[in-house]
């Protein structure tokens, strides 16, 4: 889901018991949804080398997604801009399930979001996490490494009537779909999946999980 390289955050996005799909749906009915963004305490100078490199970067990667004919396997790209102290890492993955055309104008949303002032003022590092797509740049690198930090728990279960069975309910389809994620090609897994379950006659669950394509099945 991510570039941060952890499944639960897309696992706690996208999983809703019965009682909360209504209210979930109405609420995030967009890839454009903004559901969190993090930024980092330590910044760069204004026009310093970093921030030229930073501005570089957002450009490269907005450019890969600007149509169907660009978008890379996986709907993911991640590049490396500048050298030591002032280099720059950054990422882009939209979700498997979205059309070409979404994947693109979340893209460009994130690239442009991310640059405000207001939104993340000179951070070194950032993470904008979209409905559709999520970006990522840090001064650190962090390609190929499953990490669990900084993560958030979407977790409403205020509306549950009752909440042990609904998460023994979504245990189970989330770990039959973190198997189908790393299993689902013979030679090169994407790393995502979804399915249901049902709660009831009547409701269903939903869920979908979703790694960076960067990372081994393993991690």
């Amino acid at each position: 889901m991510t570039v941060f390289h952890k499944l639960s955050f897309f696992i706690l996005m996208f999983i809703f018991c019965p009682d909360q799909i209504r209210n979930a749906q109405a609420q995030e009915p967009t890839p454009f949804y903004l559901a969190y963004n993090f930024c980092s305490v330590s910044n760069y100078s204004a026009n310093s080398t970093y921030q030229t490199n930073l501005s570089l970067l957002l450009s490269s990667l907005s450019k890969t997604f600007t149509n169907r004919n660009t978008i890379p396997l996986y709907g993911y790209r991640n590049i490396t801009v500048g050298e030591n102290p002032d280099t720059v890492y950054g990422s882009l993955h939209c979700r498997e399930d979205i059309a070409p055309e979404i994947c693109s104008a979340c893209v460009q949303r994130a690239a442009e979001e991310v640059g405000k002032d207001s939104m993340h003022p000179n951070s070194k590092r950032a993470i904008m996490y979209y409905n559709g797509c999520v970006l990522r740049y840090s001064n650190r690198y962090y390609f190929s490494i499953m990490q669990e930090n900084p993560a958030v728990p979407l977790n409403n279960q205020n509306n549950v009537t009752d909440p042990a069975s609904c998460l023994t309910l979504v245990t189970g389809l989330l770990d039959g779909l973190v198997i189908e994620a790393v299993n689902n090609t013979s030679s090169s897994p994407s790393l995502f999946s979804t399915g249901t379950a049902n709660y009831t006659r009547e409701n269903t669950v939903y869920g979908m999980v979703q790694c960076t394509p960067d990372l081994t099945p393993s991690s």
